[in-house]
């Protein structure tokens, strides 16, 4: 089925519109004009002041943009408008993405390949999604040395985007001291990302960052770190308003699932601590290994569940009272069969550690 070329139509005026003349173009070639003769009230009217209209049906090609143009003319049949400012529309439109692509840094551009992961995220962040959405990254294609940032992707209401990493590297190298995020999600919902591997330099960072989200699941990824670092701003996988970071966030039916977290001062981040709303998330099978200070630190947020995961730290030896579960004003919270070994470096003198602690947090279940 042909995609259908469609306007809105506005009444700004103080005039109702019996008439109008609607002309187009695409690629600066004119298309059939269409006398639209039904009455368009005013603004504030119970009728009200907009009018869809369907202009062609129109198959683009399969990464093609066009120039498109409308235009008005003759409303009521009169030559002159009395606000013919806004009379004309202008855009560069294309399909949104369907179906399967794939990330090959090794290969040639395509209408369905891509060479970056930017220049996928570009594309869907601008474009959006008509129908679900899977990009596979090629085996042996990478290191990808870059940052991601998926935001605000519009799609239908069942439409899902699905990222399989096949266990390929995304690496960034961003300022030494400054927040560096290697994969984000913003303002999205219906999203997959699975197997995975990202590493992050610098001092201060993010693997994994997720804001404003709806049913979004990490699953089967690896985050490393290329520096062992102290810095509380030095995150794995990171929900909601982390630190300075970000501010007020939202978060509703998230997953994070059978990870590898290896480093980092904080291995897993649920925040609300600048503001937010934050509620059914899911933390499980994850492996959590050589955490700074915290393996999992969960500040806010409502129906959290902590289940199934691991916990281990034999090659640090900083901090003394590091937690493997940290908890602080967060309700109808369920912690229970996580597993806690080899926390104490061979070699070192022991440090205190908790396993579980929880503050001002009610209806905490712990098993």
């Amino acid at each position: 089925m042909q995609p259908v070329l469609m306007i809105l139509l506005q009444n700004n005026g103080r005039t109702k519109i019996d008439s109008v003349i609607i002309n187009s173009s695409i690629d600066n070639i004119l298309q059939s004009p269409i006398i639209y003769k039904i009455m368009i009230d005013t603004l504030g009217s119970i009728g009200g002041n907009q009018a869809t209209v369907n202009l062609m049906n129109y198959t683009f090609g399969a990464i093609d943009s066009v120039e498109f143009k409308a235009w008005l003319t003759l409303p009521n049949g009169q030559l002159n408008d009395e606000n013919s400012f806004n009379d004309t529309l202008f855009k560069v439109i294309r399909p949104a993405l369907s179906g399967t692509y794939f990330l090959d840094a090794k290969g040639q551009a395509s209408a369905d390949t891509f060479t970056t992961f930017s220049d996928f995220s570009n594309m869907i962040n601008k474009w959006g999604m008509c129908g679900n959405v899977t990009l596979e990254v090629v085996k042996g294609s990478g290191p990808y040395n870059e940052s991601v940032h998926f935001q605000s992707i519009f799609h239908g209401p069942n439409d899902t985007l699905r990222i399989i990493g096949n266990g390929e590297i995304l690496n960034y190298n961003g300022p030494l001291y400054n927040w560096n995020v290697a994969f984000s999600v913003s303002n999205c919902s219906n999203f997959i990302l699975d197997d995975l591997a990202v590493t992050i330099d610098g001092l201060k960072g993010i693997g994994i960052s997720l804001n404003n989200v709806e049913n979004v699941i990490v699953s089967n990824c690896k985050v490393f770190f290329k520096h062992k670092t102290d810095d509380y701003q030095y995150i794995g996988i990171g929900i909601g308003s982390l630190m300075y970071y970000r501010s007020f966030s939202t978060a509703n039916g998230v997953k994070i699932l059978n990870n590898q977290i290896v480093d980092g001062y904080s291995s897993i981040v649920v925040s609300t601590l600048n503001g937010g709303d934050i509620k059914n998330v899911l933390i499980k099978g994850n492996k959590i290994e050589d955490f700074g200070f915290e393996g999992i630190n969960l500040w806010g947020g409502d129906s959290i569940r902590i289940v199934g995961n691991e916990f281990t730290r034999l090659n640090r030896i900083n901090y003394d009272g590091y937690k493997g579960i940290l908890v602080g004003s967060s309700s109808n919270l369920l912690i229970e069969k996580n597993l806690f070994h080899n926390i104490v470096s061979p070699g070192s003198f022991f440090r205190t550690f908790s396993a579980i602690e929880c503050n001002n947090s009610p209806n905490v279940g712990k098993t």
